[in-house]
């Protein structure tokens, strides 16, 4: 482990960035922050884990820390000593500012400055968080002064108490003592684990994108991958190596490569004799390339994945073309009120008023609650409080109950299939948008939903979707797709493509606080079920 030592020196709380007030640099605070400093080296100085010594945090920058980075330049040359409120311009051997863009730290990648780059803060691990950390790497990987970065944090400082039915739960400010004493709240709850060291679920991202042996696909069809050694003192033969190939969740080949023979920092071209796949139609194959430890090994199981890749393989053949005209023949009824599209073993109810979906009746079971509604809004997030969204794009929160329905088109396209078009504005963001359902003789629904906006600047959308409520008792679920923890679109480089089952209330995580959680990404398709 490499270890940075900060000195125990922060001031957040005492506005350090003020010039007229920061501790940094008045002259009765200059014993304190030189008596920490030489507290910390005296107490540390033979570990040889620590490889950095660190001056403070979140205190501001002037002449106390100046002194205290030339106090330990004469008493340990043999180490960098760094400073995060230096900046570019003050007194620190590595530039270390905390939650820079991708494009800020890429702009000084590009500079002169000779100084190593490490964030010393970055991905804040707050809730359901750690998004777009594989941008940052490759970012990182791809200038040698780009040298990483600490998570902000480890694990979830919260306490186990239970509720008045024996529940347990995390409590954490606010939840201990008097109420009304001054808190904050659950943030010392930013953990990549919760407090008793069991996962959240971003901590598979950091695993994926940390780790230490990269694959490559050069030329898939024929099976060329190039493998990357980037442990700093191992060779790659200390490791087992197979991979596999599935397609729909099952696998239909397995192979495994005696040894590679890969000294650190290095990279090699192998060549995976693939078998012949004659594809089934609307199939993909997926090649998938694992690195594991060796029999033998100690510290870990056999079976445990240290790094791995999905290629997906340039195999495919296309399906037959659904003929509409051979399917059942469908009705429709109308009434000044509804809409009835029926077919032999289902029944479709259209509110004309709301133009909403009301009702799917298939073999004489009800299969929605709550029919099709646009939505742009999800549970927001911690870090989405601490940026204040849920103010900033409220108006997205209601906009299905708030829109008004501005027409509904009624279409028989033939004797086999409807297609009921709806079209509503919202006045509040002066926005259209349109949700037009395909009604076809075989009991299949397709459901299309557009959106614009024009006019006026709009705050961003939380989320761009439709939310279709069904009833209690679909409890289960199987998908192909990312899996088998929750997806974003920015964070799904640890969710490999595969068929995935569970029940409904397993796709839940209990985060410390409740927020958004349980999406799934590349979705192919997903069942529900009783």
């Amino acid at each position: 482990m490499y270890v940075v030592d900060e000195a125990n020196i922060e001031a957040h709380g005492s506005d350090p960035y003020n010039p007229d007030k920061t501790l940094a640099d008045k002259e009765d605070w200059n014993y304190a922050f030189l008596e920490r400093t030489k507290a910390m080296v005296e107490r540390d100085k033979n570990h040889p884990c620590i490889i950095t010594w660190s001056l403070g945090n979140e205190t501001g920058y002037g002449k106390n820390f100046m002194d205290t980075y030339n106090w330990i330049k004469q008493r340990d040359p043999s180490r960098p000593v760094q400073c995060e409120d230096a900046g570019l311009n003050g007194a620190s051997d590595i530039y270390c500012p905390m939650y820079k863009k991708i494009d800020q730290i890429e702009n000084f990648a590009q500079s002169n400055d000779h100084r190593p780059l490490i964030l010393c803060e970055y991905a804040h691990a707050m809730g359901n968080s750690v998004g777009n950390l594989q941008d940052y790497w490759d970012v990182i990987y791809n200038y040698p002064n780009l040298q990483g970065g600490f998570i902000w944090d480890w694990v979830d400082q919260t306490f186990q108490k239970y509720d008045s039915l024996g529940n347990q739960y995390w409590a954490y400010g606010g939840d201990m003592g008097e109420s009304g004493i001054p808190n904050d709240s659950n943030f010392c709850a930013n953990g990549l684990v919760q407090a008793d060291r069991s996962l959240n679920p971003h901590i598979w991202e950091v695993k994926k994108v940390y780790q230490p042996v990269k694959f490559k696909g050069i030329d898939l069809k024929d099976g060329v991958i190039e493998i990357e050694n980037k442990f700093d003192f191992l060779n790659l033969k200390e490791f087992h190596f197979e991979w596999i190939i599935k397609s729909d969740g099952k696998t239909i080949h397995k192979s495994e490569i005696s040894i590679i023979d890969l000294q650190p920092h290095l990279t090699k071209i192998i060549f995976l004799d693939l078998p012949e796949i004659i594809p089934q139609r609307n199939t993909e194959y997926f090649l998938i390339m694992k690195m594991l430890p060796k029999n033998g090994n100690h510290f870990l199981p056999d079976d445990h994945i240290i790094a791995w890749e999905q290629f997906r393989l340039p195999i495919y053949k296309n399906g037959i073309t659904r003929n509409i005209e051979s399917l059942p023949r469908i009705q429709l009824k109308e009434t000044d009120s509804i809409l009835e599209v029926f077919g032999n073993d289902f029944n479709l109810l259209f509110n004309k008023k709301s133009g909403y979906l009301t009702s799917f009746l298939f073999e004489g079971k009800e299969l929605i609650n709550k029919g099709p509604r646009l939505n742009l809004w999800r549970a927001p997030t911690d870090n989405d409080l601490g940026n204040g969204m849920p103010g900033r794009c409220s108006m997205w929160k209601n906009i299905a109950s708030e829109a008004i329905l501005k027409n509904i088109d009624i279409r028989n396209i033939n004797d086999f299939a409807f297609r009921i078009n709806t079209t509503y504005w919202h006045e509040n963001s002066n926005s259209t948008f349109n949700i037009a359902y395909l009604v076809s003789g075989d009991a299949a629904l397709k459901i299309d939903a557009a959106f614009s906006t024009e006019g006026i600047e709009l705050p961003e959308l939380p989320r761009f979707g439709i939310q279709l409520i069904l009833p209690s008792e679909f409890d289960s679920l199987q998908w192909l797709g990312r899996g088998p923890h929750e997806s974003y679109w920015d964070r799904k480089t640890s969710a490999s493509i595969d068929l995935y089952a569970g029940t409904v209330w397993e796709q839940y995580h209990p985060y410390v606080r409740p927020q958004e959680n349980g999406n799934k990404t590349d979705v192919r398709w997903m069942g529900i079920v009783q």
